[in-house]
């Protein structure tokens, strides 16, 4: 009778039907002993899965792209400069905008309605605070802002308001079409004549989830 034995990977192979007599007992054989195996140890590497790694956030986190992933300063869209061109056409395209003005140490902010020409604000008002105001300071600030599905801006004008009331004049800028919101009479005609024109525009797309 012949037993098989072990064959481990590596070893010599061997006729399985190979036995030995032991010594002095003629009765009974003895397998073969198989000699240790000398394969590798399997390495335990293979059997941890790897980690997937990580998304590492930054302390600059500021946005997020549209496929929802976070967005670091360094990759968002910069803040523009408007050009001067661009900024009088957004002025020439906004319904109304904000002057502030102020007197005595107090500054009052009016939203008012407007149009522009040859890079002028032209608006009507009534007498009271405003008129007021830029009578006695003529220096002034005015404002614009907006934003839709793509971008936000804002333009901001400093320079001198006046009021003017030549017949020429007055005829000239009622041609501009400035209609007041509120009802009621705005008699006055303002000018303000720009020193300074600024504005910028950043990109809402790139902060915007999916």
């Amino acid at each position: 009778m012949s037993t098989a034995i072990s064959v481990c990977a590596g070893d010599e192979v061997r006729d399985a039907s190979m036995h030995a007599v032991l010594p002095g007992d003629g009765r009974g054989i003895e397998p073969k002993v198989p000699r240790p195996c000398r394969c590798s140890p399997r390495d335990d590497r293979t059997l941890v899965p790897r980690l997937a790694e990580s998304p590492v956030h930054h302390e600059s986190e500021t946005g997020t792209s549209q496929d929802g992933r976070i967005m670091t300063e360094i990759e968002r869209s910069p803040t523009r400069q408007l050009t001067e061109d661009e900024c009088w056409e957004r002025l020439a395209r906004a319904p109304y905008g904000r002057i502030a003005c102020g007197a005595a140490g107090v500054i009052d902010i009016f939203p008012i309605n407007h149009k522009t020409d040859d890079r002028t604000i032209f608006f009507r008002t009534s007498a009271g605070t405003k008129l007021l105001e830029l009578t006695i300071r003529a220096a002034v600030a005015f404002e614009i802002d907006g934003y839709d599905e793509h971008e936000a801006f804002s333009v901001v004008v400093k320079g001198t308001a006046q009021e003017f009331d030549r017949d020429a004049d007055v005829l000239a800028a009622e041609r501009l079409g400035v209609h007041p919101w509120a009802p009621e009479e705005k008699d006055r005609w303002v000018r303000i004549d720009a020193s300074e024109v600024r504005g910028r525009v950043f990109d809402l797309e790139a902060q915007s989830a999916p």
